[in-house]
C-alpha cells in the first residue's frame, strides 16, 4: 500500500514538473512571439516571426501574426505610396497656381506699361478733338484741358 501510494505521488510529481515544463516554454513563446512582433512594426523588413517552441498552438499564432503583418506591410505601402502621390500633385498644383498668378502678374505689368506708352497718344487724340470739335459739343467734354 505505501509502494502504491508512493508510485501515485511521483507520477504526480512527475505530471506537475511535465505541465510546469509547458507552461514555461509557452512563456517563452510568448514572450519571443511579443518581442519579434515589436520588432518587425519596428522595422521596414520582410522578414516573418519565428519561435524556438515546437508546440502546435505556438506555431499555429505565430503564423497568423505573420500572416497579418503581410497583410498589414501591404496596406502601409499603399498609404506610402499614396502619401507620396498626394504630396507631388500638391506640389503640382501649387506650382501650377504660381506659374499662373506670375503670368497673371506679367500680363498685368505689360497692360499697364502698353497703357503708360499709349496715355501720350490718347492726350494728343483728346486735345485734338477738343480743338477741332464744334463748341456746343466738344467744349462741354474739353472743358477742363484748357
Amino acid at each position: 500500500m505505501e509502494n502504491l501510494l508512493l508510485s501515485v505521488i511521483v507520477i504526480l510529481l512527475l505530471i506537475i514538473f511535465v505541465l510546469s515544463a509547458k507552461i514555461y516554454f509557452l512563456h517563452k513563446a510568448s514572450q519571443e512571439i511579443i518581442t519579434a512582433f515589436k520588432d518587425k512594426l519596428d522595422e521596414a523588413t520582410n522578414t516573418l516571426i519565428d519561435i524556438s517552441s515546437h508546440d502546435p498552438y505556438m506555431k499555429k499564432l505565430a503564423s497568423d501574426i505573420n500572416v497579418q503583418l503581410r497583410l498589414l506591410r501591404r496596406e502601409r505601402h499603399r498609404y506610402q505610396q499614396g502619401d507620396s502621390e498626394l504630396k507631388e500633385a500638391i506640389t503640382n498644383i501649387s506650382n501650377e497656381s504660381v506659374r499662373r498668378y506670375l503670368s497673371q502678374i506679367r500680363n498685368r505689368k505689360n497692360l499697364s506699361g502698353a497703357l503708360d506708352r499709349s496715355r501720350p497718344q490718347f492726350y494728343r487724340s483728346w486735345i485734338i478733338y477738343c480743338k477741332t470739335s464744334d463748341r456746343t459739343y466738344g467744349r462741354d467734354h474739353c472743358s477742363g484741358l484748357f
